[in-house]
């Protein structure tokens, strides 16, 4: 049998140190000034208005918005209740359109007479 020669363990080299360089900063800015601070400007009588007008605006749209949805969920059962040709659809129907349809076209038309909201 034939022996073989050991083997030396190798010291692993360390790594040399490496010099702290600071990274070169930005040239000297001088400070800016604070910000002004926001002046308070007192609403005016068409900054009322305007506001106002804004809101019965909305209203108005906000009511013939719900008109809209109201004429249009009674289309969808009026097309449901042809279909399935029951007396219980068609009862549905006329329920719908007496309790929502008909008090949301009245209070348009008043609210419309009278110039909007």
């Amino acid at each position: 049998m034939v022996a073989l020669p050991r083997r030396q363990p190798t010291a692993t080299p360390e790594p040399a140190p490496v010099a702290y360089t600071p990274a070169p900063g930005p040239a000297h800015v001088a400070p800016q000034p604070p910000p002004a601070p926001p002046v308070a400007v007192a609403p005016t009588r068409a900054d009322h208005a305007f506001v106002g007008v804004l809101g019965a605006l909305a209203s108005l749209l906000a009511a013939r918005f719900l008109l809209l949805l109201s004429i249009g969920g009674a289309f969808v059962l009026a097309v449901m209740a042809t279909r399935d040709a029951s007396y219980v659809g068609l009862a549905i129907l006329i329920a719908f359109c007496l309790l929502t349809v008909l008090p949301m076209t009245y209070l348009d038309v008043a609210t419309t007479r009278r110039g909007g909201k």
